[in-house]
């Protein structure tokens, strides 16, 4: 019958209602609309609707302030008082970013270069097996929750390491096992970023 909603329809106004509750309270706390946007996947003429219209209902927003605001390209406000934090993935230390939407992970550029070294030698020795055996760089990267360049370059250095840097054998580790064809200079990248070239 018109004019009854359903348990989907019913649900989907609740979950509605709480991420219109979530954005006011973003607004209230001062973080822009920009970043509001961002991090909910809601546009930012959207949220501007979700607010008028709360404040048409509720009177102003008052947002927290804190001496004078700076206003973005889109008028909203931006509150610099509020610090947000994250935990580094390497030294596990908290570290402040600009904003909760922020996606670093590392405290230093330091840690960031010691996290894409920690993939064990007995780790890096399975990878060679496993390119060996045809698995490819995105199956391998998977494994050890590494970006393929990553598992790459550390292969590399690896066989640099034991005095193994030869083409037989990085020709085993790169080229495909079942016989097709692919475009040279497969390493060339990695011969330019080390400085390391097979023998």
């Amino acid at each position: 019958m018109p004019g009854i909603k359903g348990r989907s329809g019913r649900r989907r106004d609740a979950s509605l209602e709480a991420r219109d509750n979530m954005i006011l309270a973003a607004v209230k706390r001062g973080v822009a609309l920009s970043e509001i946007a961002r991090g909910t996947g809601v546009s930012d003429q959207r949220i501007g609707q979700i607010v008028r219209k709360n404040e048409s209902k509720n009177g102003r927003i008052c947002r927290q302030e804190k001496g004078s605001s700076l206003v973005g390209s889109t008028g909203d406000r931006r509150i610099s008082h509020i610090k947000h934090f994250k935990v580094c993935n390497t030294c596990k230390n908290t570290f402040e970013v600009k904003t909760i939407f922020n996606n670093k992970f590392y405290c230093s550029q330091k840690c960031h270069g010691l996290s894409r070294r920690i993939i064990s030698d007995s780790d890096i020795s399975l990878a060679i097996d496993m390119r060996i055996q045809g698995s490819t760089w995105t199956h391998v990267a998977r494994i050890f929750k590494r970006d393929s360049q990553v598992v790459q370059k550390r292969i590399w250095m690896y066989l640099v390491e034991r005095n193994n840097l030869k083409k037989i054998i990085v020709r085993k580790i790169w080229l495909p096992s079942n016989g097709l064809k692919v475009k040279s200079g497969k390493w060339d990248w990695l011969v330019k970023s080390t400085g390391h070239t097979p023998e």
